[in-house]
């Protein structure tokens, strides 16, 4: 299960595609009332702070807000998009366990918070978000372009082609949240601190948790590549390490392959008709 991980691809990126929330958007940290009256989700924090912007509730990877944008949008078109455009073809719309039990991936559980009945795949993940390493195309995830023989007849040919699936401006701003996770926020040991030559190269990502620990995620972007790092055991128990490890390797191994390549640093590109303006930390308006 991929946990928060998922709120960049389900949750932020449909509330700014749709037009529900900006990057300073302010909603309310508060639970919501299910049917039977529990009050859900919880925050990892085990608190509610109330009324904050998106760029906070993404930093503090905070459960209630993704909620609520799920919610407000409605769980199949986050599953659609999911399954459809990005090819997550792990997600169950619909099928029967062994004991009768109708088993879906279209609520909130699953398209807010990650908790997905099979769970996804880090090549699923990796796919997903290079489209907020590129400007909002996507290329189904290959491991080869073409095949010949000795004569140089093509045998096997991949389609390359990418297809944008969201906005250039959604990329943007989601890229942007996803930089205050790592500079401020639950990723910020993404960063290549440890490799000096490239200790400067912005990271943007996002961490993920699925329920008591059974799996660590962090997902990471560059201006030249995209990382899954997924932590779990073949039968679930709880990860348990003083300090979050998923962004530590993903700084480890990704920071000496930049290194070792000598990449030039570079920021980001500011993809669409996008402009950065000030605003109130309290009122979320300009």
């Amino acid at each position: 299960q991929p946990g928060s991980s998922i709120k960049p691809l389900a949750a932020y990126l449909q509330g700014l595609e749709n037009d529900v929330i900006t990057y300073s958007s302010i909603w309310d940290d508060n639970p919501i009332t299910l049917p039977d009256g529990t009050l859900w989700p919880r925050n990892y924090q085990n608190s509610y702070v109330g009324p904050m912007t998106v760029e906070r509730a993404i930093m503090e990877s905070r459960n209630t807000i993704p909620v609520k944008i799920v919610k407000l949008l409605g769980e199949q078109r986050c599953f659609d998009f999911l399954h459809d455009k990005l090819n997550f073809y792990s997600l169950v719309r619909e099928e029967t366990d062994a004991a009768g039990n109708i088993l879906s991936d279209i609520n909130l559980s699953s398209m807010a918070l990650g908790g997905m009945t099979h769970g996804v795949t880090p090549l699923e993940m990796a796919g997903g978000y290079q489209i907020y390493s590129n400007g909002g195309y996507f290329t189904t995830p290959y491991a080869y372009t073409e095949v010949q023989d000795y004569d140089n007849n093509v045998l096997l040919k991949r389609d390359t082609t990418p297809r944008r699936v969201i906005t250039a401006e959604t990329a943007t701003i989601v890229n942007k949240l996803m930089q205050r996770v790592t500079q401020a926020g639950t990723g910020s040991a993404a960063r290549f601190t440890n490799n000096p030559t490239v200790s400067t190269m912005p990271v943007a990502g996002k961490t993920g948790t699925s329920s008591e620990d059974y799996d660590q995620w962090f997902m990471g972007v560059t201006p030249y590549y995209v990382g899954a790092v997924w932590m779990g055991y073949d039968q679930n128990q709880t990860i348990r390490y003083m300090n979050y490890p998923p962004p530590i390797v993903f700084s480890r191994l990704m920071g000496r392959i930049h290194e070792e390549l000598q990449l030039e640093i570079k920021e980001f590109p500011i993809w669409g008709d996008v402009e950065q303006q000030s605003f109130c930390a309290k009122s979320g308006e300009l």
